[in-house]
């Protein structure tokens, strides 16, 4: 009974000790997005998020959905402007422009920097006569470049949900 209990219990060390070595990216879980209809809170759209997002629309009509510290997204409508967003960056003097990660027509994800580096993104989804503009919450959290990369990858495929037009005859 006595090598029983200590078989068992070095095997239960030796696997807790090799759940806790290696390397802790590989022990993280990554979040798989779900799509989450927004339509109950105001706005006629399905958003992909890792998280059902709490939905707040503040008096200058934008949207923040905030599923996590790391994951907060605003949404307004607006022009969708991609040429002045660049120029807003660029002659931005506090949060000095650093680079490109990906630009797209539609879209941008930029490095800029203040004392560290933080990541952001702008979207444009367009539909039919309304465009939004898609972006990271802006001052609340300083965002990592995988942070910026999830939100920019889960805005590509927000959609708006059409409604349907009822025709008298």
């Amino acid at each position: 009974m006595k090598k029983i209990a200590l078989i068992l219990a070095v095997s239960c060390i030796a696997l807790l000790s090799a759940c806790g070595n290696g390397d802790k990216k590989e022990n993280e879980i990554k979040l798989v997005p779900s799509e989450y209809d927004l339509s109950k809170s105001g706005l006629s759209m399905v958003v992909s998020a890792p998280s059902e997002p709490i939905v707040e629309n503040t008096a200058a009509g934008i949207y923040n959905l905030k599923c996590s510290n790391e994951f907060q997204i605003d949404i307004v409508e607006g022009e969708g402007n991609v040429e002045q967003i660049k120029k807003d960056i660029a002659g931005n003097e506090v949060n000095k422009f650093q680079r490109y990660v990906e630009e797209e027509d539609n879209a941008l994800l930029y490095e800029s920097k203040i004392l560290d580096s933080e990541f952001h993104f702008y979207f444009i989804l367009k539909a039919g006569k309304t465009t939004y503009e898609i972006q990271d919450k802006k001052g609340d959290k300083i965002y990592t470049e995988e942070q910026a990369m999830a939100m920019f990858d889960a805005a590509k495929k927000f959609r708006v949900i059409e409604t349907a037009t009822v025709v008298k005859e």
